[in-house]
């Protein structure tokens, strides 16, 4: 069988990689919101929506994300920008 059978722990990678090189370098000029980052791993990653917001909630239970009234529209606290990722 061909593609993903399911989520795996690189999709998590992939993702959080992807939002720490986003949060990073974000400026008011450059201003790339996470619902346009979970849209992009969708398309270029074959990540699900659900999957990456998933990933967004239990962040958020570990204290590595924050949002306010959207999950989609928040962001990775200083634990989440620090973290290493392989």
């Amino acid at each position: 069988m061909a593609g993903k059978t399911g989520p795996t722990k690189e999709d998590a990678r992939t993702f959080l990689k992807r939002l720490q090189q986003v949060m990073a370098g974000r400026t008011l000029d450059n201003w790339i919101s996470v619902r346009d980052i979970v849209r992009e791993m969708g398309e270029c990653h074959n990540i699900p929506e659900k999957r990456c917001l998933f990933l967004l909630e239990k962040w958020a239970g570990c204290g590595w994300y924050e949002y306010g009234v959207s999950l989609d529209l928040g962001w990775l606290t200083e634990e989440g920008m620090a973290l290493e990722v392989n």
